[in-house]
């Protein structure tokens, strides 16, 4: 029967798929031609050369086919035609990027969770940076809580693969996000947008473009809010997890006092109150360690048992009862300052910006009070980045240098209750369960299964960096780029834990400090063919700051971690043909992966569970993407891109967890995606658009350990769009449905140590649909 249902589901996929594919094109070569007179101004404007996309990958505005590395940049259009919610959707139309808006261990309902070429970060805490950097109109989000923006007035975002470490600094060993808002203009504009749909989905957004002072002082604002209800359901208390309750706002101000001096101010916030991430029990073992013993004496109180009778059928239901919401509240402020200096040109990026969430779920899925989390999580963060840049030897030469610093205070407060009742078992027994274990009054033996916890956690990090980076047209077909950064990190960590039950510190308030310093250098080779054909060739290494342990269970485990490192080779083309109706791109990518910070769960010497982020293993990652954009007729786009990424380890240290048969998180093998866009007249005032998406993913292994029930098999997702719009732009009514074909698939999962005997795992929305009407003035 489940094979039946899958087929169906595919067989449904792919007919949607090729029906708005098929007409589409049909549509697109029989209709276009044979517009009449007054159907000219339609045609002007739809266009049958494809629109050159600029992109400041480099640090510089440049052609995204003059620009040598992997990029995807997502335009204010794409956005629009595509009915993004939050930035983490990008993730289903590029090549080789996984982006989950949840975290596990935590549930965090806005944690962007982001992996490139299957490098990035899994957990939230605090003590570990993300591998993958995200960055608002330059400035670096320090922390992955907190990290994912609602698509609002954007003018682009650029996904840039491979480490960036030098132009975008430290913790780009995988890659960077890259996120421009709309700059003011000198005119008066705006637009209202309202979106209803399934679930109760209330949204709307808006921006407005303000001149104050003609061609002096211009001002542009936008806002964003959404209520939409969850789409799993406690079976206890009804409670809807996965809800959307989101308020977003930005503000820019652009004054220009003289002719060579430009001046931005920006300032953006963002509040977000849901009943919690999506989370369920996806896998149980009653006879593992922990699970057998709180078996054995705490869940018989419950009158019944911790087991896989509390994985339901239907996945987008949980029995959890524990702790479920998500609250976050962000804010920022900045100052970019670009100044004409004649022969060089200065930049400075002054930023500020502040961070508080609490979230708690419900991790083992169960009406039992087995593992539950609850955090209080603060960040603030200042940034200072000064740039100078110019052109030399007859505009030959193209060079930049660069000055950054980074200053983040965090606080992290997790109340920690795991195996809940389980001290108190062991204590009301009359002597111990086998000798020298635990059990008995006052037994010591039974501090260590005092799982009820208070985790406090304090960081306080500073990072200085120095880098320069030059493009030399060796000939006119021929340039080099040679790039160099310099990064010191030092940081600090005060932590502690307190063990509730027992009454006492496992280890009271301990300070640890560390410091590390890196060179992350980059060449590249580029020859442009042609004007319209560019090959290139690069080098790079990057890496991702150390850390220290947040998850140490034990004073033993308190101990830092170092950086990781990659060193990247990567060969690639741009291109355009047929009168640059058609555009087709792609890299080769061959990675080494060393000192790799692995999350893990193991024994200490006591018999207690600890935590641990181990340099514990090297690999070797290789692949390739490709994306293409055709325009064969007036009116009518196809685009398509596939991404390959082959990951495997290829040395381990002792008692390290994983193996070299683990398969890397958050990478598959494989991820494809097509798309295809009609635009026709229907009248002199009236252009419809008819839009189909298809995507699909390999196997992915959602943690680094590949817990049991923590694997997505392949799946596929079908999105469509129908609009009407204004030919003079002044209003568009569109209905669009995602999901179509009802694929249910995990965003995400995690297992404990295998002592626990269990696996939480996320589930991504089911079929979606709304209708907006977005009216512009």
């Amino acid at each position: 029967m489940a094979e039946h249902e899958e087929s169906a589901r595919h067989s449904f996929t792919w007919t949607c798929l090729g029906t708005c594919m098929a007409s589409c094109i049909i549509a697109g070569t029989t209709a276009m031609p044979a517009q009449a007179q007054d159907r000219e101004d339609a045609s002007t404007r739809l266009g049958l050369v494809i629109e050159e996309v600029v992109v400041t990958a480099r640090k510089r505005e440049e052609s995204l086919q003059d620009t040598p590395i992997s990029v995807t940049a997502v335009t204010a259009s794409d956005m629009a035609n595509r009915s993004l919610d939050d930035i983490s959707s990008i993730a289903e139309f590029t090549a080789n990027l996984e982006f989950s808006n949840s975290a596990p261990i935590g549930g965090a309902g806005n944690a962007a969770i982001v992996f490139i070429r299957g490098i990035g970060q899994t957990d939230l805490i605090i003590t570990t940076d993300p591998g993958v950097g995200i960055f608002l109109d330059g400035v670096y989000i320090g922390r992955t809580v907190g990290g994912v923006f609602d698509v609002m007035d954007f003018e682009r975002i650029e996904v840039l693969r491979g480490p960036q470490g030098t132009l975008f600094g430290k913790n780009t060993i995988g890659g960077a996000i890259s996120l421009i808002s709309t700059r003011p203009g000198d005119e008066f504009g705006g637009h209202a947008e309202v979106t209803v749909g399934s679930r109760n989905l209330i949204e709307v957004n808006g921006a407005v473009n303000l001149p104050i002072v003609s061609d002096k002082l211009m001002a542009r604002a936008s806002f964003s809010t959404a209520d939409q209800d969850g789409y799993m359901q406690r079976l206890g208390d009804g409670k809807r997890l996965g809800d959307r309750k989101s308020v977003s706002a930005r503000g820019l101000v652009r004054w220009l006092p003289i002719d060579n001096l430009d001046v931005l101010l920006s300032a953006d916030g963002y509040g977000q109150r849901t009943d919690g991430a999506p989370v369920t029990l996806g896998y149980a073992d009653p006879n593992a360690q922990l699970a057998g013993l709180y078996n054995l004496l705490v869940a018989p109180q419950f009158g019944t048992q911790f087991d896989d009778r509390w994985i339901t059928d239907d996945r987008h239901t949980t029995a959890g009862t524990g702790p479920a919401f998500s609250d976050t509240d962000v804010w920022g402020v900045a100052a970019t300052v670009n100044w004409d200096l004649g022969a060089a040109s200065g930049k400075s990026i002054t930023a500020y910006r502040e961070m508080t969430a609490d979230f708690g779920r419900d991790a083992d899925g169960s009406p039992l009070p087995y593992v539950e989390t609850i955090d209080h999580m603060t960040q603030d963060q200042f940034s200072q980045e000064f740039q100078l840049s110019g052109l030399a030897v007859d505009d030959r030469l193209d060079w930049l240098l660069g000055l950054y610093y980074f200053q983040e205070d965090a606080n992290n407060e997790t109340d920690v209750n795991l195996a809940v009742g389980l001290f108190d078992a062991l204590e009301s027994l009359h002597g111990p369960l086998f000798p020298f274990g635990p059990g008995g009054a006052g037994n010591p033996a039974n501090i260590g299964l005092d799982l009820e916890m208070l985790n406090a956690l304090a960081i306080e990090n500073k990072s200085y960096a120095a880098f320069a980076q030059a493009s030399f047209a060796v000939t006119d077909k021929l340039s080099v780029t040679a790039g160099i950064r310099y990064t010191d990190d030092e940081k600090r960590l005060t932590s502690s834990l307190f063990q509730v039950n027992a009454n006492v510190y496992n280890f009271p308030p301990t300070v640890q400090e560390e410091s590390w310093d890196n060179f992350s250098p980059r060449g590249s080779l580029e020859y442009k063919w042609t004007d319209d054909f560019m090959t290139y060739a690069s080098v790079s290494r990057g890496f991702k700051s150390g850390g220290f342990n947040g998850r140490p269970v034990a004073a033993e485990a308190l101990r830092p971690f170092d950086p990781e490192l990659v060193t990247a080779y990567e060969a690639g083309l741009k291109s355009e043909w047929l009168d640059r109706r058609l555009r087709f791109n792609a890299a080769y990518f061959y990675m080494d992966y060393t000192d790799i910070q692995v999350t893990i769960a193991t024994a200490s010497q006591s018999g207690s569970f600890i935590f641990v982020t181990e340099n514990a293993a090297k690999a070797r990652i290789r692949g390739f993407e490709a994306e293409m954009q055709l325009r064969p007729v007036s009116g009518l786009d196809i685009t398509g891109g596939v991404g390959y990424t082959d990951a495997e380890y290829t040395r381990l240290d002792p008692g390290a967890t994983v193996t070299e048969d683990t398969h890397f998180a958050k990478a598959p093998k494989w991820s494809v995606n097509g798309a295809a866009q009609l635009s026709h007249p229907v009248s002199d005032k009236l252009i419809a658009t008819l839009r189909g998406e298809y995507s699909h993913k390999s196997r992915i292994f959602h943690d680094p350990v590949n817990s049991p029930g923590g694997s997505q098999d392949g799946y596929s997702l079908v999105n469509a769009r129908l609009s009407v719009e204004a030919m003079d732009e002044s209003w568009r009514l569109s209905l669009f449905g995602n999901n179509l074909a009802d694929e249910i698939y995990m965003s995400n999962a995690y297992g404990e140590a295998p002592s626990f005997g269990y696996t939480e795992t996320y589930w991504a929305p089911p079929r979606e649909w709304g209708v907006s009407l977005d009216i512009r003035f």
